[in-house]
This record gives C-alpha cells, sequence and structure tokens, in this order.
C-alpha cells in the first residue's frame, strides 16, 4: 500500500506542469488517470478557466470499457482486460457491437489516442493518451476534456497532437 501511495503521488508531482501546460494550451479540463487492478482512478485534474467546463471525480474506480481515459489504458494492456470489458458491455448494452469495439482499440494502439464523445456523459468530450513505464507497460492514461460543442473536427487533429505530445512528456519524466 505504500508503495502504491508513493507511486501515485509520483504520477501527480511529475504530471502536475505538464497538465497545467495543457490546460492552459487547450483551455479545457487535462486530467491524470491510473490503472488500479482492473479499472482506472482519477488522481489529479486542471479544471479548465472556462464557465462551462468538465470536472471529475477523484479517487473513484472506473471501469476501462467506456471513456477516452479508459480506452487510451486498456489498448495497451493484455487481452484478458479487453474480454473483460467485452462481457461488461454485452451486460450493459444489448446491441453491443464488439468487432467495431475491437477496431476501436486497434484504432488507438495505432494513432496513440482515444477520444470520446457523448460516451460515458451527455455532453462530454475527450481525447486520452497513454503513458508508459520504462518497459512499455501503460501506467494510465491523460485527457483534454470538456463540452462537446467545443470538440469538432476542426480542431480535433491539433487537440489529439497536443494530448499526445504531453503523455510522451510524461512518460519520458517518469522514465528519467
Amino acid at each position: 500500500m505504500g508503495n502504491k501511495a508513493w507511486s501515485q503521488l509520483d504520477f501527480r508531482f511529475v504530471a502536475a506542469p505538464v497538465l497545467r501546460a495543457l490546460r492552459d494550451d487547450t483551455g479545457e479540463t487535462a486530467t491524470l488517470s491510473v490503472l488500479s487492478s482492473h479499472s482506472r482512478i482519477y488522481l489529479d485534474q486542471y479544471e479548465s478557466s472556462q464557465e462551462i467546463k468538465m470536472v471529475v471525480e477523484t479517487g473513484v474506480p472506473y471501469p476501462l470499457h467506456s471513456g477516452a481515459s479508459s480506452r487510451a489504458i486498456i489498448a495497451f494492456l493484455p487481452e484478458i482486460y479487453t474480454e473483460e470489458a467485452v462481457a461488461q458491455m454485452r451486460q450493459l448494452k444489448p446491441d453491443f457491437d464488439e468487432k467495431l469495439y475491437r477496431k476501436t482499440l486497434h484504432e488507438v494502439r495505432e494513432d496513440g489516442y482515444a477520444a470520446s464523445l457523448n460516451e460515458r456523459n451527455t455532453g462530454a468530450a475527450s481525447i486520452a493518451a497513454p503513458f508508459f513505464d520504462r518497459s512499455g507497460n501503460v501506467l494510465g492514461s491523460i485527457s483534454s476534456c470538456g463540452p462537446v460543442f467545443r470538440f469538432n473536427l476542426e480542431n480535433s487533429a491539433e487537440h489529439a497532437k497536443k494530448v499526445v505530445a504531453a503523455a510522451h512528456q510524461i512518460t519520458d519524466l517518469l522514465n528519467r
């Protein structure tokens, strides 16, 4: 337990300046999530200064099956995690399209980021990218999130580049 607490404190400490810069650069809330067993937990966030913004609850476990922050993690985990997510999604949504879900995870691995619009919450949007340890194991993800009306095709590619660059920076800082 003590080692876990220290590693989480290190994540927040290392990620803080990167998340603040991402928030300032995008104008959206920047979050830090870490893998915790078979779920993820928001450890930290830097809120947007805009009046309408996303705010997340830290310290609460979220499933790995839905949302950009979760998909940015699960796409880089062993297949057993995907199997669990597929089983959970089948229970939640009778019309769940497993083939599309697996294709989406493949695209996250190729592109290096995940995006979601109205997925976990109506009106919410997010772009997330994973960060890794020295051995290439995914540790968590960072995201830039806000109201869906500010996330559109014109700005999403540039926004994604900023999130991916920030995640790479955190990976580099953690592995020094």
